[in-house]
C-alpha cells in the first residue's frame, strides 16, 4: 500500500476502535516516509483515543515539530497535556492554536475549561464569551458559562444562559433541570416545577428533578403532591 492509503486504512480502523491495527498502518507509512506530519497526527489521535496519553504526547510533539502550524496538533496536545493533569502547559497549546486560528471555537472553550479548573473564573468567562461571539449556538460554552455565573450567585444571568442552550436545544434536560434549579433560587417556584415537569418529561428517570420538584412544592404549601415526588425520587435510587 502506498503511504496515503495506509493512512486513510488507519484512520478507518482508528474510528471502528481497532487501535492496534490503526498503529501499525501508521507505523508501515512512517517507514516510507518518517516526516509526515499527517501520519504522526493521527497515530497521536489514536494513541489518546486508546488511552495512552504518554505515546499521543509524543506523536503530537513529533508532528508540531514538522508542522508548527498545525492547530490541531497544539489543540490535542493541550487535551494530552490535560490528560496527564498538566493544566497550565496546556493552556499555553490553546493559546498556540487560537494564535495560528483567532476563530478556534473548541480551543477558546477548552481554554476556558482549564483556568476555570485553576480557579482563574473571569479569565474563563472571558474565553467562553470568545467562543460565543465567534459561534453563539455554541451550547457547551452557554451551559458552562451560566455553571459559573450561577456559582457566584448571578442566578439570573444563569437562568439567561439555560434559556440560550435550550434555544439551540430544547430537548437538552439538563438545561431545563439547572434553569429550574436558578429559578428555585430566585425564589420563583411555580416557573422553577415548570422547567422539573419539562426536564422530566425528557428524562422520567433523574432522581434528582423528581427531588428538587417536590422541594418547590413543598415551600409553596403543596405537601401531597412534594411527597409523591419523593417518593419517586426513592423508588429511582
Amino acid at each position: 500500500l502506498r503511504p496515503w492509503e495506509l493512512v486513510n486504512k488507519g484512520i478507518s480502523l482508528s474510528n471502528l476502535g481497532i487501535f492496534d491495527e490503526a498503529i501499525n498502518c501508521f507505523n508501515n507509512a512512517l517507514e516510507i516516509d518518517s516526516k509526515d506530519a499527517l501520519v504522526w497526527y493521527n497515530k497521536g489521535e489514536t494513541y489518546r483515543k486508546r488511552g495512552k496519553p504518554q505515546e499521543a504526547l509524543f506523536c503530537f510533539e513529533r508532528t508540531i515539530e514538522i508542522e508548527p502550524s498545525n492547530e490541531m496538533a497544539w489543540f490535542n496536545k493541550g487535551r494530552t497535556l490535560n490528560d496527564l493533569g498538566k493544566d497550565q502547559d496546556e493552556i499555553t497549546c490553546y493559546d498556540k492554536a487560537i494564535k495560528i486560528n483567532p476563530n478556534f471555537t473548541d480551543a477558546w472553550f477548552n481554554k476556558g475549561v482549564a483556568l476555570n479548573d485553576s480557579g482563574m473564573i473571569q479569565d474563563a468567562i472571558i474565553c467562553y464569551d470568545t467562543a460565543l461571539n465567534i459561534n453563539p449556538k455554541y451550547k457547551k460554552a452557554w451551559k458552562n458559562r451560566g455553571t459559573i455565573l450561577a456559582g457566584l450567585g448571578h442566578w439570573q444571568e444563569a437562568v439567561k444562559c439555560c434559556d440560550k442552550v435550550i434555544e439551540v436545544d430544547s430537548e437538552d434536560k439538563d438545561a431545563w433541570y439547572d434553569k429550574g434549579i436558578y429559578l428555585d433560587r430566585l425564589n420563583k417556584y411555580e416557573e422553577a416545577i415548570s422547567c422539573f415537569d419539562i426536564a422530566l418529561k425528557l428524562d422520567d428517570r433523574d432522581s434528582e428533578a423528581w427531588n428538587n420538584k417536590g422541594a418547590a412544592l413543598s415551600t409553596i404549601g403543596k405537601h401531597r403532591e412534594a411527597i409523591s415526588c419523593y417518593g419517586k425520587s426513592l423508588e429511582i435510587n
